[in-house]
């Protein structure tokens, strides 16, 4: 079962690891409000992260709701 997280979660505050189905992880950067969005849904705030988590090379972002189905925080997979 997938938990899913309000974006202003501690679980996406900046440095948390988060990890993929294939056992990828994964680094929040920071995470932000879009221009111009309405209320506080997760689909409202962006997520910038690191695909290697050690390195940081690599930076990507995706809204709250879509980086949490491809990735689950590291306590709900211990």
């Amino acid at each position: 079962m997938t938990k899913f997280r309000k974006w202003n979660s501690p679980a996406f505050n900046e440095g948390e690891i988060w990890v993929s189905s294939s056992g990828s992880k994964v680094r929040v950067i920071s995470v932000s409000k879009y221009p111009g969005a309405k209320g506080n849904h997760s689909s409202s705030y962006e997520v910038t992260y690191c695909v290697d988590a050690e390195k940081c090379d690599e930076i990507y972002s995706k809204d709250c709701w879509n980086f949490q189905v491809r990735y689950s925080h590291w306590s709900d997979i211990m």
